[in-house]
């Protein structure tokens, strides 16, 4: 194909072929994801152009090999931020152009692909052994008790050392996926068992405040960046994720969104309430000794830290021992998701430790050199 006189290889004339599909192939993964996505109506265009569904997945596949291959990080932000894009399809505003291709095809090809090397590489690193479930409460509590996750030297860190910037990038980091958990509660909801249903429901109400607005979790800790003066942001901080942290915010989506993975969803939801409370205990700590303090600053911590214990309780006692008791098979596939979630959790946990403690070390470097 001829554009701006230049010979464009592999794709054919076309007359109704818009320029961003041109330039989209020179693009990173989750760029082009990005630009697509957009395109209302995308697999119209797609199917207009001959072979390129084709072309694009064999792209993907290489980008993939890449990731979970050869673990580039490039490539592992690429694919993560790519897969962020497509399950946010599923939950997008409806005035959104995107909104259209909340079904495409195309686009559906791209994320089961990811999905699948995805997946398969996270079985190799959080390998589990198929052993039989003979008390799924008793193998859960023995799971979190045991894994590195549980005392990671993050909390410690936030409680005795990090200064006000760091608290600050902290909150950022957590934003995107604490303000997308009220969605993640009612999707887990959706096709539910009936005897379930209760529990889940209550873990609903709770988000939403018990029926009070202004104390919906959204609200309470949309509150805590207004009073420190972090803006509101239409992707709730996503974009400054790594891809350690999409992965962690992923693996939820992928859960809520695939009924091939509901079981393993329960189990990433069990670890979730098992591992909040201790640390925002130790986050609370340091948040009081940097001068946050006000009650309605941290109302959202200090509500999870202690509702949480209830609901790992109750999500373990009410929603995942009935299923498996009704479906023996469903412990294998909750005790799998319980593994991923401390597993990621574990990963992006080191990374966030990491890079809050450079950027003091840089702060320090800096402030030393405007010094000489």
């Amino acid at each position: 194909m001829i554009v701006d006189g230049q010979q464009v290889a592999g794709l054919p004339k076309t007359e109704n072929l818009s320029k961003a599909m041109v330039d989209v192939m020179e693009q990173p993964l989750h760029e082009r994801i990005r630009i697509l996505r957009d395109i209302e109506f995308l697999d119209e265009k797609v199917d207009s152009i001959s072979g390129y569904m084709e072309r694009f997945l064999s792209s993907v596949m290489s980008e993939l090999k890449f990731a979970f291959s050869e673990f580039e990080e490039r490539s592992l932000y690429s694919v993560h931020r790519s897969l962020f894009l497509l399950y946010e399809l599923q939950v997008i505003d409806p005035a959104h152009s995107a909104a259209t291709n909340q079904y495409s095809v195309f686009l559906q090809k791209v994320k089961s692909a990811i999905e699948s090397s995805w997946l398969a590489s996270q079985a190799v690193a959080s390998f589990v052994e198929a052993e039989p479930i003979y008390d799924i409460e008793e193998q859960l509590v023995k799971l979190y008790e045991s894994h590195p996750v549980t005392n990671h030297r993050l909390f410690d860190y936030l409680r005795d050392t990090a200064d006000m910037d760091q608290l600050i990038s902290f909150f950022k980091s957590d934003c995107a996926l604490n303000n997308r958990f009220f969605d993640l509660i009612v999707l887990t909801l959706v096709g539910a068992r009936p005897n379930t249903r209760v529990e889940i429901s209550k873990n609903i109400w709770d988000e939403a405040g018990q029926g009070n607005a202004g104390k919906s979790h959204v609200e309470l800790y949309n509150s805590l960046l207004v009073s420190l003066d972090i803006d509101l942001v239409g992707d709730d901080y996503a974009s400054l994720l790594s891809w350690q942290g999409l992965e962690g915010y992923n693996l939820f989506m992928m859960g809520a969104l695939n009924r091939q993975h509901y079981f393993k969803l329960l189990g990433i939801m069990a670890m979730t309430e098992m591992l909040d409370p201790q640390n925002y205990d130790k986050l609370i700590s340091g948040c009081r000794r940097l001068g946050v303090c006000d009650e309605l600053q941290l109302a959202y911590y200090e509500e999870h830290a202690e509702i949480d214990i209830l609901h790992a309780k109750g999500w373990v006692e009410s929603v995942v021992r009935p299923i498996v008791k009704d479906t023996p098979s469903a412990g294998q596939e909750i005790y799998i998701g319980a593994k991923y979630r401390l597993d990621s959790c574990n990963r992006y946990y080191d990374y966030l430790l990491n890079a809050l403690e450079s950027e003091r070390a840089s702060r320090i470097h800096e402030g030393f050199a405007s010094r000489k």
